[in-house]
């Protein structure tokens, strides 16, 4: 056995800019002249400018991209509003708003002030709108559980479907919708169905397609505990989707269906399940029908796959395997990863141990070639994680949500004409909320180390970081370190921009954010060997780290 020692490993000891380990000091002068007052202050205990209360008030959470006729929409979470979720827009023609400015761009909102635009479906919740072909907006309500169609103006709404009448104080909820392209009354979505005080095994999902002119619904899919991604094909004949059963979960086993509609009803006339017995999340037309793209991680890896409706065979996109993840969790339904810019051409999001990145993969169709995957390389510091993906195919460019240690989550677009946006900034349309200076902001660093069973785990380090306050030589004292373990389990940590975080780190603390055994960035095999050790290796991981 090792000899006990209590001084961390060289490899995990929070190491500073200047190397020192020792006390700080504040530099309260006022001018270069001045005299800095020679004042011990101790790690963890150093004043700084980021507060409880404006780390708890001041930011919005963005989410649910989405892109309509070369209009961005997505869904503001506001503090200021008790939590409320709005639908917000921005409208990239418009050449007053063409500005690298974000505080010039103009949001409008489309979710009236009486209504909430979110979704409690699976619980977790989903994506709760769509853009309807008129440019109206299906918006799911939380109060009320309903669904309203709301004019882009935002002036007007109107019920669209009937509550679920039991007798036992029943009523459904939406999420995850998609309009048919040749029937634009048809709307289809995952229906969650409860009644007052009901048990979990009660709760009864299905799909179903909702005429939004009549506001009749019929199940078009049912027997199943969970369903999500109703995805229809542009000529309106095929749907497809996901489901699985309990006590799997999305990143378990789940299957994708691929079902015939009646051309008048709406209604499934035949039902195959093409792909099973692993993880599969976003199925995704392309332009023409032709073809079924989705993600699937049957090779330990989630990787994009395509089905050709003709010859009824997959295979994935990239022959070799590329050892990073396309997919995420869907804790949350209806989120898109991926997007095609043209029939030959799909822009991406992928995880690299822990760390996203754009990537550009052509030639998917063409047999005789191999796909390759590009890395498009921005600054590391302002882009490190990307949740969404959306290509504009009229003006060619790429939005997509996303955020870095400089950056809280952003709307950026990145033109794929313009080389230059390469290794730097793309243009930033709209971001969730102001960061500090950046003289507060500590920039972590990834590790990688040893836990139990010989094992590796993950974790991103977040040293001490306050220029207000200066090092002071003689001093013996060390930081305290804060360990953090991530929810989820199958969630991840991330290194954008996080003033939880930074609240600690400006006063003087370390912070190990671990990714531990079973987080999701590296790969299936990691994600899955917490199964079954749940509360031992997560735990191991966070000993181990110190």
């Amino acid at each position: 056995m090792a000899e006990e020692t209590n001084e961390m490993p060289e490899d995990y000891r929070p190491a500073l800019s200047t190397g020192v380990y020792g006390g700080y000091q504040l530099n309260q002068s006022t001018s270069s002249e001045e005299k800095k007052e020679d004042k011990s202050i101790s790690y963890g205990s150093w004043a700084s400018p980021l507060t409880a209360e404006s780390i708890a008030g001041s930011s919005i959470s963005i989410k649910y991209l989405n892109l309509h006729k070369s209009t961005l929409y997505f869904v503001e979470s506001r503090p200021t509003e008790k939590g409320r979720n709005v639908i917000t827009t921005i409208d990239k023609k418009d050449d007053e708003k063409k500005s690298d400015d974000t505080n010039t761009i103009n949001k409008k909102d489309i979710t009236p002030q009486d209504l909430n635009t979110s979704s409690g479906v699976h619980e977790y919740g989903g994506n709760p709108y769509i853009i309807l072909r008129d440019d109206r907006v299906l918006s799911c309500n939380w109060d009320d559980g309903k669904l309203y169609t709301i004019d882009k103006t935002g002036e007007t709404f109107e019920v669209c479907t009937n509550e679920f009448n039991s007798g036992k104080g029943g009523k459904w909820l939406y999420a995850d919708m998609a309009q048919n392209p040749k029937r634009p009354s048809q709307v289809y979505a995952v229906r969650e169905q409860h009644i007052e005080n009901d048990k979990p095994s009660e709760v009864v999902n299905s799909l179903v397609c909702i005429d939004i002119d009549t506001k009749e619904q019929c199940i078009v899919a049912s027997g199943n505990t969970f369903y999500s991604y109703p995805r229809i094909s542009p000529d309106g004949c095929l749907l497809a989707y996901i489901t699985w059963n309990h006590p799997n979960m999305p990143w378990d086993n789940t299957m994708l269906c691929l079902a015939r509609l009646n051309s008048v009803t709406g209604e499934i006339t035949a039902n195959d399940i093409i792909d099973s017995g692993s993880s599969i999340i976003q199925p995704k037309w392309s332009a023409d029908g032709k073809d079924l793209y989705y993600i699937g991680d049957q090779r330990d890896y989630w990787e994009i796959w395509r089905y050709n409706i003709q010859s009824k065979q997959s295979r994935p996109i990239i022959e070799n395997v590329q050892q990073v993840e396309f997919g995420w969790p869907c804790w949350n339904i209806g989120k898109q990863r991926f997007d095609l810019m043209d029939d030959d051409t799909i822009y991406a999001a992928v995880i690299d141990k822990g760390t996203s990145k754009l990537v550009k993969v052509g030639n998917i169709r063409d047999k005789t070639v191999d796909s390759k995957m590009e890395i498009i390389d921005f600054d590391a510091t302002q882009i490190s994680y990307i949740e969404e993906v959306f290509c504009d195919k009229d003006q060619k460019k790429v939005n997509f949500l996303a955020g870095g240690p400089l950056r809280a989550t952003s709307i950026f677009e990145y033109d794929i004409n313009n080389d230059k946006d390469k290794g730097i900034i793309p243009k930033i349309l709209v971001g969730s909320c102001d960061t500090v200076d950046p003289k507060y902001i500590s920039i972590p660093r990834s590790v990688e180390f040893k836990t139990s069973k010989n094992d590796i785990a993950y974790a991103y380090i977040y040293e001490p970081k306050n220029d207000d306050i200066e090092i002071s030589k003689d001093s013996k004292d060390k930081p305290p370190l804060l360990v953090l373990s991530h929810g989820g389990p199958t969630a991840a940590c991330n290194t954008v921009y996080n003033p939880s975080i930074l609240f600690f780190t400006s006063r003087g603390w370390t912070v190990a954010n671990v990714n531990y055994r079973g987080s999701t960035g590296y790969g299936t095999v990691y994600r899955q060997s917490l199964e079954l050790n749940w509360g031992i290796y997560d735990k191991d991981d966070c000993f181990a780290v110190v």
